[in-house]
């Protein structure tokens, strides 16, 4: 116990009898108060001098009392003697105050203190003068008996109490404590009672960061040398509360005296007698306590240093030099998650949702926490929170009320805006704000607005350094709710908007999603887009920033903003909604989140159905299509997109289905397809979090029996429909019962029957192909068939075998048609099957003729394999001519040669010459001529093939672009080097882009992508990698090519160093037409460069001189971007490293004044004493004097990209300056670098301005 707040045994000694009796009957009823006692039990005179019969005071507590020491269960009698004459533990002291000086007998005992013994009552004898030891309390004790039994009470029941037990007694009552000891009013307390404030009562489990704060505190306590710590941090982030925990040491809290009125203690007398009095220690915490009161404490208490130590806690970082000062750790978003848990539990996200209101504050945390618990469509309802909020608008400082009304209304109208401008050239938005606050109170000038700014500044509720917001956002939506509780029954948008200025008017709409805490504000809503509201102007509604302002109206008033779309786009005709572009989706947006609610589901739906049937935008799916298709997601709880249950949504799914719309007919069946869907039921959150409101309670079936309800209910009303429909929309409908049927295979009666069923009637009717029903339950049962019900199993096995049979038909249906990868992964038993479906062909030459038709199209997977055992099981090739002819009729569409060239790879094996003599043969039908390259490919390549395929090229029957089939693989490594020479050169000697494409990869392919590389011949290299119509390919040439050339043009250059020039001359030609050979390979285009320029460094800079300053400036920028380094790679210095630097000096020499500056607009980003650096290092020695060179040069180290902000960026090159500073001596580079950091400085503050006004 604290000594100031302890009972001191003097105190007791001194007290007169009449003040002896009126200190007890305050303690008596104190602890029949804690002990429950009704007052009618208790008799406890206020004079002393009323006839008590020996008896001052007594209880009548209930027997079952069970605690007690004061008082126990049964009468209790009190006695009380004061001073220090009556000695108990004396007999004759003791036989005289019990009969009145008299012989010992009953008669003559006290009349009171017989009757307490005779109904078994306890006396109880209190004794304020002496504080008695053990022994005195012993004799005094046995005395009793004795007298008492000489009365006839041999079992009497008595108690001696003293200065010990009544001090011990006390001390459970500090405000009995302080009344005796003369402290009664003063503001203070010790830490036992401050342990029973409310918010020291919360749970408290630290974090690492609040484990440090306290572990500091506690250690600067510990060393006596610390006589103050300052304590600051924001409002409510728990700053009290922390420190409360670490003086729970045990060998603090006994010293700790607490106040939150730091200006009344000051005053005190406690704090007089802790000053004055040499024996106390004490630990002194003043929470609140504003610099001016802190430096009165501090002169004041500077004589008792050695013994007081004291803590101060305040929201500014403002002590005094020499004042520890600790800053109080803000929480974390998932510390905050859980404090508010402690009150409210619910799912992460939504938690997480609450936690960013906080600002890290856990008194906020603490409060949202309780709110939501008893109020969770309203977490901010005034009851629970206007005294928070109050107190951070009021702040620490005592202020006036006149004072805390100009806070509260300036606050009021900042909270109206998500942030605002502050500081230049931001200013303007301020004026704003204060023009609306003057509209209003006149009284609050120009010079308070700036002070109330400050002030809120420095306690940390705006924060922001030009663009300033409020903190925490609980707070921020408060006062925007209270403002138009104030202020909204007359507002008028249309003049309150033309107030705004900059981005005002964005961060003005973005407010509104929290109207739900304001009545008035839904009101104003409600007149916004009500029928005389300016969102009835279409308008309004298709720009992007009244779309967005509707879409946050939405939020907080869905119904008014539905009722709005319904008179607006709901009446626009389809024509209309299709040139709807600006605001569209924010619109869409806005109905996502209207129809989260049930009862605007059904109108929010065919909102969003009319705009999907009108659909715009196809490059995203969360448009209105996308929307409105994942409405109809059976999943549940989280997964599902609204509240309304399957049978509400359902009617909407039906009329788009059943409409006279094509559009919204398809619309109906793919949100029939998404209520089928049962192996991925996924949703992106967010539309069910709206402003303030409670997270709804999205769908979730009551039974398992209502879950496949739905799923029973679509695929019935799907197929039903299936016989309505016909063509595409029919065809595309069974396809969805196909494409959802390996999930409803692994549902609960009667869902597989009916999709088995289904499937069975939609092959009779030919609305399905045969393969496509085979491929799914291959798949089914496959990947699902343990997990399958075995009756259902049963069935699909049945109607995949009755799908193969064992018919010829039927297994080329299941093998050729199908190239499933399980098949595949055992290759003796797949060539098993080839084998075997060869011989049972050739067995049956007139079945098979009968599948021709698709074994020559592309439906045939396994064709190529298939064709190849056909064609050795048919070693006198019988079948040719038939697949020939079969071939020879197939659409160019479908056909594919892949069956055909199977065949013939047989015929290669097994008879090479007749093989070649087949193709000269066919090369001359022109009905043939087209097979030949793609067979010769999908066999082997020979010479005499090459040259028959260069041969029908030459003639022009067929098309060059074949040779394109060549550069796959490792085929065309099999020809002689004349051979491929004869294909490049037909190939160079046409002027077209894709021929100069294939002969680059042919080259390639040839001479480069080989263990046994050939030397590439000169002319034919120049000829291939020089031609012009490489320069500036299409984009839709591959990414490939540039590689390729490159890596060749390296082996190329360093077979022929002297063609280094010619080959940087072509590579420059195509960085100036933004060509594909160096586009996406810059680290590969420099490392060619690199070397062409070091072998022949001053020819390579001749071919350079030109383009740095061409008449042409778009190609001379191009080529001087890429001579930096280019603009995404700072760190790269390009082909600076083997610049032939004389050259360079000579070259700008001749005309300083244009070229000084082009070479510093793209030297190396780097002023480093080695590597790129010397040469930016020795531009500026040579020519940093020129204004324009230092310029062009500090915009040079300014510019690139990267990733994350800008100021960042700006900050680490002035931080890179600053360590290269000392490294130069040169003045002209110290005086660059010292601009240049100046420049930041200003670029740095730009940038910021510009993030913190996209933040929120």
């Amino acid at each position: 116990m604290n000594p100031l707040l302890s009972v001191q045994p003097e105190y007791f000694s001194q007290l007169a009898s009449a003040e002896a009796v009126n200190a007890f009957r305050m303690l008596l009823n104190t602890e029949a108060h804690r002990l429950k006692i009704p007052k009618a039990l208790i008799n406890a005179p206020l004079a002393e001098n009323t006839p008590d019969g020996g008896i001052d005071a007594s209880v009548n507590a209930p027997a079952d009392l069970s605690e007690g020491d004061l008082i126990q269960g049964g009468l209790n009698c009190y006695q009380i003697k004061s001073g220090k004459n009556f000695k108990p533990w004396q007999k004759s002291k003791l036989e005289k105050e019990l009969f009145n000086s008299q012989k010992a007998s009953l008669e003559n005992l006290s009349p009171g203190i017989r009757d307490c013994l005779e109904k078994n009552g306890r006396y109880v004898f209190v004794c304020f003068g002496h504080d008695l030891t053990d022994q005195q309390c012993k004799d005094a004790n046995k005395h009793l008996t004795e007298l008492f039994e000489k009365c006839g009470f041999n079992h009497s029941k008595h108690l001696i109490l003293s200065q010990n037990q009544l001090i011990s007694i006390s001390e459970r009552h500090p405000s009995i404590v302080r009344k005796f000891m003369g402290h009664e009013g003063e503001p203070f307390i010790d830490y036992e009672e401050w342990s029973k404030h409310a918010d020291m009562q919360q749970k408290l489990t630290p974090s690492d960061g609040q484990s440090k704060y306290i572990k500091q505190i506690r250690e600067n306590l510990k060393n006596l040398d610390r006589h103050h710590i300052r304590i600051w941090g924001e409002p409510g982030i728990g700053k009290t509360r922390l420190l409360f925990e670490a003086l729970g040491d045990e060998q603090l809290a006994p010293q700790v005296i607490y106040t939150d009125q730091a200006e009344a203690f000051l005053e005190s007398a406690v704090f007089r007698n802790i000053r004055l009095n040499d024996s106390i220690q004490a630990i002194v915490v003043l929470d609140d306590c504003d610099p001016d009161t802190l430096s009165r404490f501090l002169n004041r208490s500077t004589s008792a240093a050695d013994r007081i130590q004291s803590i101060s806690v305040f929201q500014e970082n403002d002590a005094p030099s020499g004042v520890v000062q600790i800053e109080a750790p803000s929480l974390s978003e998932d510390e905050i998650i859980d404090v508010i848990k402690q009150h409210y539990s619910r799912s992460e996200s939504e938690l997480r949702r609450w936690a960013k209101l906080c600002g890290g504050s856990p008194r906020v945390a603490h409060a949202i926490g309780e709110n939501l618990a008893e109020n969770p469509d309203d977490p901010l309802k005034p009851t629970s929170m206007d005294n928070l909020w109050d107190r951070y608008i009021q702040g620490p400082r005592q202020t006036s009320p006149t004072r805390y009304e100009k806070t509260r209304q300036v606050l009021r109208h900042i909270a109206l805006f998500k942030r605002f401008g502050f500081a230049q050239p931001l200013e303007k938005e301020a004026e704003v704000i204060l023009s609306l606050v003057r509209d209003r109170h006149r009284s609050i000038g120009r010079g308070d607005f700036q002070e109330i700014v400050k002030d809120l500044r420095d306690r940390r509720i705006l924060q922001g350094e030009r663009t300033l917001y409020i903190t925490p956002k609980a707070l921020h939506i408060w006062l925007w709710a209270d403002w138009f509780d104030t202020y909204g029954s007359d507002f008028n948008l249309d003049k309150f908007l033309d107030k705004l200025a900059g981005s005002l008017s964005e961060w003005f709409h973005e407010m509104f999603r929290y109207a739900e805490a304001s009545d008035t504000a839904k009101r104003c809503i409600a007149r916004m887009v009500g029928p005389n509201g300016p969102f009835r102007n279409r308008d309004v509604i298709c720009s992007e920033s009244g779309s967005r302002f509707l879409r946050s109206m939405t939020e907080a008033n869905p119904e008014a903003c539905l009722q709005c779309l319904e008179a607006t786009i709901g009446k626009w005709s389809i024509e209309d909604l299709k040139k709807f572009i600006e605001g569209r989706q924010n619109i869409v947006f806005a109905l996502e989140k209207i129809v989260v609610w049930e009862d605007l589901f059904q109108r929010g739906a065919k909102l969003l159905l009319k705009l999907a049937e009108a659909e715009n935008e196809f490059y995203y799916s969360n448009n209105a299509s996308g929307i409105f298709v994942d409405l109809f997601s059976p999943g549940y709880g989280d997964v599902s997109p609204t509240v309304a249950p399957p049978e509400v949504r359902f009617p909407i799914l039906q009329e788009a289905a059943e409409s006279n719309s094509q559009a919204q007919r398809m619309l109906g069946l793919k949100a029939c397809s998404k209520a089928l869907e049962t192996l991925h039921l996924s949703r992106m959150a967010g539309a069910e979090f709206q402003g303030l409101r409670e997270k709804p309670d999205l769908w979730k079936p009551k039974t398992w029996g209502d879950f496949w309800l739905q799923y029973e209910r679509t695929l019935r009303y799907l197929i039903e429909q299936i016989s309505k429909l016909d063509g595409t929309e029919r065809d595309f409908a069974a396809q969805i019962v196909l494409n959802r049927a390996r999930g409803l295979f692994n549902t609960p009666p009667p869902l597989p029957d009916l999709c088995t069923n289904a499937l069975k009637d939609f092959l009779a009717d030919g609305i399905l192909s045969e393969t496509r029903v085979l491929e799914v339950l291959e798949d089914t049962l496959e990947y699902d068939g343990e997990g399958l019900d075995s009756s259902v199993k049963t069935k699909l096995k049945s109607m995949r075998d009755a799908l193969i049979g064992s018919s010829l038909s039927g297994r080329l249906s299941r093998f050729i048609k199908l190239d499933r990868p399980s098949d595949n992964l055992d290759s003796e038993k797949r060539e098993k099957v080839f084998k075997e479906l060869a011989c049972q062909s050739l067995q049956n030459p007139q079945k098979l003729l009968s599948e021709y038709s698709w074994l020559v199209t592309q439906e045939a997977k396994n064709g190529h394999p298939f064709g190849y055992w056909l064609g050795v099981a048919d070693n006198k090739c019988s079948l040719l001519k038939s697949i020939a002819s079969a071939q020879a009729e197939a659409s160019e569409k479908d056909a594919s040669l892949a069956f055909l060239g199977g065949y013939l790879r047989a015929l290669f094996e097994r008879d090479y010459e007749e093989w070649e003599n087949l193709l000269d043969d066919w090369a001359s039908h022109e009905i043939y001529q087209k097979w030949i390259p793609e067979i010769t490919w999908r066999n082997d390549l020979t010479d005499r093939a090459a040259h028959r395929i260069f041969s029908l090229i030459q003639a022009g029957l067929v098309p060059w672009t074949i040779l394109g089939l060549f550069r796959y693989g490792q085929i065309i490594k099999q020809l002689s080097e004349n051979t491929v020479i004869d294909w490049l050169n037909i190939l160079s000697s046409l002027k077209e882009p894709d021929a100069a494409h294939i002969a680059v990869e042919l080259l390639y392919a040839y001479y480069e992508r080989t263990d046994e590389k050939h030397p590439i011949p000169l002319e034919i290299g120049k000829q291939i990698l020089q031609n012009s119509e490489l320069i500036g390919l299409p984009i839709n040439h591959n990414d490939i090519l540039g590689y390729e050339w490159i890596d060749i043009n390296i082996a190329f250059a360093d077979q022929y160093p002297d063609e280094s020039p010619e080959i940087l001359n072509f590579l420059i030609q195509d960085i100036a037409a933004q060509g594909k050979l160096t586009e996406r390979h810059d680290e590969a285009c420099y490392k060619l460069a690199r070397l062409l320029i070091s072998s022949r460094p001053i020819q390579c800079w001749k071919m350079l001189e030109p383009e740095l300053n061409s008449n042409d400036h778009i190609r001379s920028y191009l080529v001087q971007q890429w001579l930096s380094g280019g603009i995404l790679d700072d760190e790269s210095h390009g082909v600076w490293p083997v610049i032939p630097l004389e050259e360079l000096w000579r070259w700008i020499d001749e005309d300083v004044e244009e070229r000084a500056s082009i070479i510093a607009s793209i030297a190396p980003k780097s002023i480093e004493i080695k590597g790129a650096g010397l040469v930016t290092r020795e531009l500026l020695i040579r020519y940093g004097e020129r204004d324009d060179v230092r310029g062009r040069l500090m915009l040079n180290f300014f510019s690139g990209a990267g990733w994350g902000p800008a100021s960042n960026r700006y900050r680490k090159i002035q931080e890179q300056l600053r360590k290269l500073r000392s490294q130069h001596e040169e003045p002209v580079i110290r005086n660059w670098i010292d601009e240049t950091i100046s420049s930041l400085d200003q670029m740095i503050e730009r940038a910021e301005t510009e993030e913190e006004r996209r933040d929120w």
